[in-house]
């Protein structure tokens, strides 16, 4: 019974005469739920013994579905409406009776119609039982993703379905290369005899065979049950779509940034390198959602060693491109691409991807370029095998990519290693790497070329040679090997070492070379002293800033610059936004000094006597939290050079920038930052940090007077007393107070102020109230406390104040 027809078909009933004799239908009547009885037939009409009988209200449209049906159709006037229900059948599928036997308003005697056509009128139900039905019910692979070349198994399950048992029967599994469902003689790999036992109603059987040395490929392996007396052929057959290796069909150009004024469509084109044809039949793309969306509802059959695009719009496509031969295919539905990259995968019916990837807007594309792949070898999640396309056109549909992989192409990894980041002078330091080859051939006598790249143009020049490294062994296409170059260097400086490959038949340069920094002696800069919190008020608009320094050390020529700023980089803890310092040649020598800052012109207002440089970011200063961040400098070669993770509570404060003590002390040990003590100015840009430390530290307080005595007569001769008070703590709470012979205190010159190891200040032989003091002896006492451990540092020193009798 076809109750639910989909689109231009007929609703209909099947009448079967199960008796041994034949019947009169005149006055027989059909009726359905609201009892309005509709006459079958007012004369004589004779229903034979076991035969088929259709009802109809539509008997063309009925003949037209099906013109093959040789039982007889009676048209219905006034045919009844057929709801829906919940017994089975569904859109262009009937609702078939299981057995006669069994009651007619017993839903479990009811389903939908199993034929491929989703219909059997004049003809036995395809869920009835039968006596004679072997199905194939199950199929798996043993192992159930084989690699190339690798022998397998095939294991099919058959059970018999029917009510009568079973014997003597073969199973034909073939490669359905031609997907015509038949097993030709080339596609037969085995048939296989199953004579051993009897299969009783219900029983199941488990036959296998062997499949040997296959490719990389998408094959559709079929197992065909005999037919012979089956009652019910349709499930005689299983198939199951099975990938093997890896990679046999690739995502290969992604067109997702139409030109939306040219009325592009979006498209991804897909190479077939398997060794036998694929179908894509039941194909499906997906994209980030998860949302799989069938490739094609019907047979699409793509040769080996070609390529087939995807579209959103095939009308579209054709009409951008008629050139393109390719076979194209508009899915289902499409998968829409997000324009700042999106993840795509290609899978077969069976659910396993046959090629995926994730990528971004960084990997390449723009608007009217596609993203092309440069090599079928290398990973599809590799971002360094993709880029943009060079072709004029934009885009390479159905052709070789414009920046695909070339007959020789050598590349060297990305990631060097050395034997030591801070080798000494004339120590000898190994440099390591890889080279994989990514062309088409293999290669063989492969040198790399290490050198001093002191321009940084990545170009071998002459006198920048230091070694080569030799890869002794034949790189077949997707091979890597290891390489090792041995070198000193002579001095202490900051070196940019280059490796380059050195291949003469070599197609693709831009992948030959590679470049590590080796710093020779200490850390040769430092992030010396940060404003992270300027002030900023009606009558003052601070900025923030940064202090780089190269501390002087001993072995350091004087007259040699150590570093070139060129293409160094600057960010704070959002590592992926930093900002190229300067793209102009900049050299440093040892102790000087450079300030980065957003805002040069706040920086030199409230700074304008600083004399060393003041640069700022090309891309901008990043901007730096006032409770927790960080400060990160990167060499040319995206090393870490200098990087400070500071807190709050190390130091620094609104108007007051964070310093540090030593440059000999790791950036990142907090005790060796603190607050800018400096009288007067809340930082010490371009000059010497107020808290400084030359380490190691005094091991007693110490302090100078010059001159002494002294005598403030105002007569422009040593009218000022120097004091220079040296401490064994790397900063302190300090008082330093001037008493008479007679211990009463005359002038406080410190009092309660955090200073350095090595402070000074000046006495002009005045007392607190500003009158000058009588001539004669007088006492320095100092009192320092350090704020961690509480620890006191006390000390007196003789003092005379002189003057003319």
């Amino acid at each position: 019974m076809d109750r639910d027809s989909a689109e231009g078909q007929t609703e209909w009933i099947e009448l079967y005469n199960r008796t041994d004799f034949p019947l009169n239908l005149q006055d027989w009547t059909v009726e359905d739920g609201t009892e309005n009885q509709r006459l079958i037939a007012d004369d004589l009409t004779i229903f034979p013994e076991q035969s088929y009988l259709i009802l109809t209200g539509d008997p063309e449209s009925f003949a037209d579905l099906h013109p093959d049906i040789a039982c007889p159709v009676l048209p219905i006037s006034n045919w009844p409406s057929l709801y829906r229900g919940v017994w089975g059948g569904e859109s262009g599928r009937t609702l078939e009776r299981i057995s006669v036997d069994q009651a007619t308003n017993d839903s479990t005697n009811w389903n939908s119609c199993l034929d491929p056509d989703g219909a059997t009128p004049g003809e036995r139900n395809s869920v009835c039982t039968r006596y004679r039905d072997l199905e194939a019910t199950m199929m798996e692979f043993i192992p159930p993703n084989p690699a190339a070349g690798q022998d397998f198994l095939v294991r099919v399950t058959a059970t018999n379905v029917g009510l009568d048992p079973i014997d003597n029967f073969s199973a034909t599994f073939f490669i359905d290369s031609d997907f015509d469902s038949l097993p030709d003689d080339p596609e037969v790999i085995g048939i296989v005899d199953h004579t051993f036992t009897t299969l009783g109603p219900g029983e199941t059987v488990e036959i296998e065979s062997d499949i040997v040395n296959f490719p990389t490929s998408v094959l559709l392996v079929s197992c065909q049950l005999p037919g012979k007396s089956d009652q019910y052929l349709s499930n005689n057959r299983i198939d199951q779509t099975l990938m093997i290796g890896e990679d046999p069909v690739l995502i290969n150009e992604i067109y997702y940034l139409p030109d939306q004024e040219a009325d592009q469509p979006e498209w991804i084109e897909c190479y077939h390198q398997g060794g036998s044809p694929i179908n894509l039949l039941d194909w499906t793309i997906e994209d980030g959602t998860a949302n799989s969306k069938r490739i094609s509802t019907e047979r699409v059959v793509i040769p080996t060693d070609t390529y087939f695009i995807l579209t959103e719009d095939q009308e579209k496509f054709v009409a951008t491109y008629p050139q393109v031969s390719a076979e194209t295919i508009q899915p289902e539905s499409w998968p829409s691409l997000n324009n700042s990259g999106d993840i795509l995968a290609i899978r077969v019916p069976s659910g396993v991807a046959v090629d995926s990837l994730e990528f971004d807007d960084q990997w390449g594309g723009d608007v009217g370029v596609s993203l092309e792949r440069i090599a079928f070898l290398v990973d599809s999640f590799d971002p360094d095998n993709w880029g943009n396309c060079v072709s004029a056109d934009g885009s390479t549909p159905g052709e070789k990519n414009s920046i695909a992989a070339k007959d020789h192409d050598l590349a060297l990894s990305d990631s060097l290693g050395i034997s030591s980041s801070t080798p000494l002078p004339g120590e000898s330091i190994n440099l390591t790497g890889y080279v994989e080859n990514r062309g088409m051939n293999a290669i063989s006598g492969i040198v790399v070329r290490l050198f001093h790249d002191a321009n940084q143009d990545s170009i071998l020049d002459q006198g920048e040679n230091l070694a080569s490294a030799t890869i002794a062994q034949e790189l077949s296409p997707g091979e890597s090997a290891p390489f090792t170059g041995s070198f000193s260097l002579p001095e202490i400086g900051l070196y940019i070492i280059g490796a380059r490959i050195d291949y003469e038949s070599d197609q693709y340069a831009q992948n030959n070379y590679g470049s590590i920094s080796v710093t020779v002696g200490k850390e040769l800069i430092v992030i010396n002293e940060i404003m992270y919190s300027p002030a900023s008020g009606d009558d003052k608009n601070g900025a923030e800033w940064v202090e780089l320094y190269l501390p002087e050390q001993e072995g350091i020529a004087a007259d040699r610059p150590l570093i070139d700023l060129q293409g160094w980089r600057l960010s704070d803890s959002r590592i992926d936004e930093f900002s190229v310092i300067t793209e102009e040649s900049r050299q440093l020598y040892a102790g000087d000094r450079v300030i980065l800052t957003g805002d040069p012109d706040a920086f030199s207002e409230e700074f304008p006597d600083v004399d060393c440089p003041v640069i700022e970011p090309i891309d901008g200063f990043p901007s730096l939290a006032n409770s927790e961040d960080m400060a990160i400098l990167y060499d040319p070669t995206g090393a870490i050079a200098d990087s400070v993770p500071y807190l709050d509570d190390w130091g620094g404060d609104t108007g007051r920038s964070l310093e540090r003590i030593t440059p000999t002390v790791a950036s990142t040990d907090a005790r060796n930052w603190g607050t800018c003590v400096a009288m007067g100015q809340g930082g010490t840009p371009c000059d010497e940090n107020s808290i400084e430390a030359n380490l190691p530290l005094r091991s007693d307080v110490r302090i100078e007077t010059q001159p002494n005595p002294f005598s403030p007569d105002n007569d422009g001769f040593e009218d000022h007393a120097v004091i220079t008070v040296d401490l064994p703590l790397t900063m302190a709470v300090t008082n330093l107070y001037v008493y008479d012979i007679q211990g009463r205190l005359v002038r406080r010159l410190l009092s309660g102020q955090s200073v350095g190891n090595k402070t000074t200040v000046v006495w002009d032989g005045a007392d607190d109230d500003g009158e000058k003091v009588r001539i004669g002896q007088y006492i320095l006492y100092l009192e320092a406390t350090q704020s961690e451990s509480g620890k006191v540092e006390t000390e007196k020193k003789r003092i005379v104040v002189a003057g003319r009798l």
